[in-house]
């Protein structure tokens, strides 16, 4: 076998070579090191596990262990990698980190001892080996000896380090968090992803206006905290402690992000969204933004909007197989390919089973072969769903226009169909009826989930998740502002995350025209519908699996 050409495809067509060898019983090392290789390239891990698992010739090599390792850690079989700690230690002392953290996750707490002692860390890794040691002296109670353990840590400002972490709620409970910012900054972020804004607040608020151990447990500190007292406190509590807040972020220069971010937020919590847009644009995005923070430099005032230049039209290819029923409105979703494998069947099914005679719509932005195949096998069973396409030129910022596709083609849609439209996200399922909210009858141009009393940032005031366009002159006004609000960012600085663009627009556009009384006319579907009632969100927590069987159980 010429290990050249070989070594060649295991780059270009992975998949391929792990098929050729893997009912091989026997391969030249150097070949076993190739197919090791491309099983790891291909996300075939568990062809690789299967065969070298309870075989002695990845101990005693180096370059296959070093995959099989990989392979098991793709798969979270940490009980495997803690078997073989004896090969780890003796051959490969590259796995020794990874060693030490399938001890964590197995409760081998005595073996993280017996490899920090074995084996002396430097850098980073030296400070990832102290966290991982620290958190198994926590899990065995030996609580000074822990403590005694973070000024090994506490100082550094790679995020990454604490992405192992292990440690519960309960847990850091116990270790005195308000003595200490980097046991209260730990537990905030717990509290933080749990939605437990009053916990947040409670455990943090000590330590606003202290010293810090270093920028990235303040610059979290604060962001937390900032974030947190917007979900919970009303308006007039909120502005005076954010108020105090942001004066006392305004002593550390590496905070001049998190001032100008609150800054904006205080203004338009004020009722001046002008200045809070000229903030807000300002609050260059940190190592340490939240993800809601993101949305700051995707905000544009009324004066910004004027100037923008007509945005071309986004060109859609209707599939020659559509049949467009007669029916009051369409419902449509858009999306890529992934995310279009991932939940068609999910969404088609559960639409289907609640809206009988209700027109779906799915439209893909660049459809991969995958998604060929599947639409012509739906096609064959049933004719009742109408797609569409179009194409894009991948960039660092691909993602925001796959979510806000579907504002920039619905224009294309409501000519195409001539009924209102429904626009919702891919992963959701049905639990409501179409036909008791009535939306048809809604004389609005748009409807819009407005939430008017929110304090949350402009970006988080109105869900894209949700939103109703009728065939009329002003919803058709207001698509077009979306495209030249949408292309006069994308693509302007492709370094920045524009994430929340769909959602900057939708606020910033609604601000634009309520002040341009008449020519665009609103309606809020949480003050006109059940809108609660009518989809199930797939929730960041939630696998798969879990969200069908909360779909297909909901009555």
């Amino acid at each position: 076998m010429d290990l050249t050409v070989l070594e060649k495809r295991v780059i270009e067509e992975p998949s391929l070579v792990v098929e050729e060898l893997q009912n091989s019983e026997k391969l030249d090392i150097k070949v076993e090191r190739l197919f090791a290789r491309a099983c790891v390239r291909a996300g075939k891990n568990k062809a690789l596990i299967l065969r070298l698992k309870g075989k002695q010739s990845h101990h005693s090599d180096p370059i296959l262990l070093n995959f099989y390792v990989r392979a098991l850690q793709a798969e979270n079989d940490w009980e495997e990698i803690a078997q073989i700690n004896s090969s780890l230690m003796v051959v490969n002392k590259n796995n020794a980190l990874t060693l030490m953290k399938a001890c964590l996750k197995t409760g081998r707490y005595d073996g993280i001892s017996e490899v920090s002692q074995e084996f002396e860390f430097e850098g980073d890794d030296k400070v990832r080996a102290a966290f991982i040691l620290f958190q198994a002296l926590v899990k065995q109670q030996m609580h000074n000896e822990a403590m005694s353990i973070i000024p090994q840590f506490e100082n550094t400002e790679n995020e990454n380090i604490f992405k192992w972490h292990q440690l519960t709620v309960k847990e850091l409970k116990e270790l005195r968090p308000a003595d200490n910012d980097w046991v209260a900054f730990s537990l905030a972020r717990l509290w933080f992803k749990k939605r437990q804004y009053i916990s947040v607040i409670s455990v943090l608020k000590p330590f606003i206006g202290k010293q810090f151990s270093s920028s990235l447990i303040k610059n979290y500190i604060f962001r937390y905290y900032g974030e947190s007292l917007c979900n919970v406190l009303s308006r007039p509590a909120l502005i005076s402690e954010l108020t105090v807040t942001v004066d006392a972020a305004k002593q550390h220069d590496d905070l001049n992000s998190f001032v100008s971010l609150y800054t904006g937020q205080l203004n338009h919590l004020n009722g001046h969204f002008r200045e809070a847009v000229s903030y807000f644009n300002k609050s260059n995005e940190s190592d340490y933004s939240l993800p809601s923070d993101k949305g700051a430099i995707t905000v544009r005032s009324p004066e910004h909007i004027e100037k923008m230049l007509i945005a071309k039209k986004e060109k859609v290819i209707f599939d020659e197989a559509n049949v467009i029923a007669d029916c009051p409105m369409t419902t449509v979703v858009a999306s890529d390919s992934k995310y279009f494998l991932l939940f068609f069947d999910i969404y088609q099914k559960s639409f289907k089973a609640r809206n009988s005679g209700y027109q779906l719509h799915f439209h893909i932005v660049n459809p991969s072969e995958a998604v060929k195949v599947e639409i012509d096998k739906y096609r064959k069973t049933a004719g009742d769903i109408n797609f569409s396409y179009s194409t894009a030129e991948n960039s660092t910022n691909i993602k925001a226009l796959y979510a806000s596709i579907r504002f920039l083609i619905v224009g294309e849609l409501l000519q195409y169909y001539n009924s209102p439209i429904l626009i919702t996200d891919i992963d959701v399922g049905f639990s409501g009826n179409l036909a008791d909210l009535k939306f048809e009858e809604d004389s609005a141009d748009i409807a819009l989930k407005i939430r008017d009393e929110s304090n949350l940032f402009p970006w988080r005031v109105i869900p894209a998740n949700t939103t109703v366009f009728n065939n009329t002159e002003g919803a058709m006004q207001f698509i077009q502002y979306f495209s030249n609000y949408f292309y006069s960012i994308y693509g302007d600085g492709e370094g920045s995350n524009i994430w929340w663009i769909d959602q900057s627009a939708l606020y910033s556009l609604y601000s634009y025209f309520k002040e341009k009384k008449g020519s665009v006319v609103f309606s809020n579907l949480y003050e006109s519908y059940d809108i609660d009632s009518l989809l199930l969100f797939h929730q960041p927590f939630e696998t798969k699996q879990e969200f069908i069987n909360r779909v297909f159980n909901e009555k």
